[in-house]
């Protein structure tokens, strides 16, 4: 059974500043690459958020940064722990796919945002096409 994220932490990190030494996805997202924090405690890329983190019981923490195709910065996919963990290759092959999997979720949605953004613009020229179109004879018949 997975645990959840404590409330606190999310409202605590929420909106997360980017940049380096700002925790495991501040800094993930700043880098555009995987970090790990073994032990939230003696991490130094943790010391803005070290006391919330541990407060929360949080004392890993492994961030996968989500690109794009174009290698624009979608988000991170973390992964927290309640203890000083260090992962193993088959962690880290399992936290790089399901950052894969997280970036074509993202893509996918914003491939069909932008598809539905499309449509209504050409529904709009339609109908102002259209517009244009029944126009036309009455000005024909009043020449």
């Amino acid at each position: 059974m997975a645990h959840r994220i404590p409330k606190g932490w999310i409202e605590a990190i929420t909106p997360l500043t980017i940049g380096a030494n700002i925790g495991s996805c501040g800094t993930a997202s700043s880098l555009k690459q995987r970090v790990v924090a073994s032990d939230i405690a003696a991490d130094p890329l943790w010391i803005d958020y070290r006391e919330v983190a541990l407060a929360h019981g949080l004392r890993a923490a492994w961030s996968q940064p989500l690109l794009s195709k174009d290698q624009q910065m979608l988000g991170t996919f973390a992964m927290y722990y309640a203890e000083p963990r260090t992962p193993s290759d088959s962690d880290l092959r399992l936290i790089e796919g399901a950052g894969h999997v997280a970036v074509i979720a993202i893509e996918g949605e914003r491939a069909q945002a932008a598809l539905a953004k499309a449509s209504e613009k050409i529904k709009k020229s339609e109908a102002q096409l259209r517009t244009i179109i029944d126009a036309i004879p009455q000005l024909v018949t009043a020449l």
